[in-house]
């Protein structure tokens, strides 16, 4: 469900087809992104429900891009006319929203087949996905295609309007609003209202930081070049995240201090940053726009709310329950205002570049 959301909010491709990637469809996104959240880290709140979205989503998201592929001209019938990597890339395709039905009965239905047949059908389901993403990986390579920018409309109601959010904005929002979910959270937790998860606030957050390093090479201490090594490290941190929600208390233990140090690392570099550039992070000697200055300011004060986190992963006695659930609250929140301040200055570069 978390993984669905993110395509949603950053690329507007929904189980049942591509959608104008609008404001409605990011809060939808974000939607689907807090009950598969929900249910990660609320074990049982969401049992029955999240099986049934699940289920139907894979089976009629599966077949409604079926018949898509073959009904629409620009699909099916004009790949098959095309290059062989396009007849491959269709039969790919194929291939992989066939499976995704399947996948979407065994879900809905357990007992539809046997269960050594069921991990069958899921072992070969993964195979399609990598069979797929590499056919279309030779298309992209092969007429130098990527995924195409759309202009925004700014006329109409709001939640219609197109998202004019980057990509890297795009997880930030979800991250954000996932910790400020987290943070709130917490407070019924502590009460003892409700059963928690770490196992899966570990796993969703390993998993949003792998999809962020897989896709752009950011990480929590700075940007690299995606190398074969880097994708490599990437894969691991996802497998590592996928382990932790699926198999409780396996990798417990070693996943919170991992993150604990990955969060004090992002912040202590940011302020060994801004001591090496004088207090300004762009290295300039001018006069700094307020954008700037505000973004800055935000940068700052989620830098210090990451590295009381992240004390708070590796050393949890030290810091009151309610104490840590208020600091995931600001860090959600300025995450958020992180993501939208980034957005605007993305838009004023892409003025300026059209002046």
């Amino acid at each position: 469900m978390v993984l669905v959301a993110l395509q949603i909010t950053t690329l507007g491709k929904t189980p049942f087809g591509e959608l104008r990637r609008s404001w409605l469809a990011v809060i939808l996104g974000i939607i689907l992104a807090l009950i598969g959240i929900t249910s990660c880290i609320l074990p049982g709140v969401l049992a029955n429900g999240i099986v049934i979205i699940s289920g139907v989503m894979l089976l009629c998201g599966g077949f409604a891009l079926f018949l898509q592929l073959f009904l629409d001209k620009l699909k099916a019938k004009l790949w098959l006319a095309g290059s062989q990597e396009l007849r491959l890339l269709t039969f790919s395709v194929a291939i992989f929203y066939f499976l995704c039905v399947l996948t979407g009965i065994i879900t809905i239905f357990p007992g539809f087949l046997p269960l050594w047949s069921s991990a069958v059908v899921l072992l070969v389901f993964s195979v399609s996905i990598l069979f797929f993403s590499w056919s279309l990986w030779k298309v992209q390579k092969l007429y130098n295609c990527g995924i195409p920018s759309k202009k925004n409309a700014a006329d109409g109601f709001f939640l219609l309007r197109d998202a004019d959010l980057p990509y890297t904005s795009s997880i930030l929002l979800v991250l954000g609003v996932f910790i400020f979910y987290l943070g709130l959270v917490l407070f019924p937790v502590n009460a003892g209202i409700f059963g928690f998860s770490s196992d899966g606030q570990y796993g969703v957050l390993l998993t949003i930081m792998a999809i962020q390093m897989l896709a752009m090479g950011n990480t929590s201490v700075g940007s690299f070049k995606r190398t074969g090594l880097f994708m490599l490290i990437s894969i691991v941190f996802a497998v590592s995240g996928i382990v932790s929600c699926i198999t409780p208390g396996l990798l417990t233990a070693y996943l919170g201090i991992l993150l604990g140090v990955l969060n004090i690392a992002s912040g202590g570099r940011y302020f060994i940053m801004l001591i090496f550039t004088g207090g300004n992070p762009s290295g300039a000697n001018m006069e700094m726009p307020k954008i700037l200055k505000r973004l800055y300011l935000i940068q700052i004060l989620n830098n210090i709310v990451s590295i009381l986190f992240g004390i708070g992963m590796l050393l949890p006695a030290l810091l009151p329950a309610y104490f840590t659930a208020g600091v995931l609250l600001i860090n959600g929140f300025l995450l958020v205002k992180l993501a939208l301040v980034l957005a605007d200055i993305n838009a004023l570069e892409v003025a300026v570049n059209k002046q």
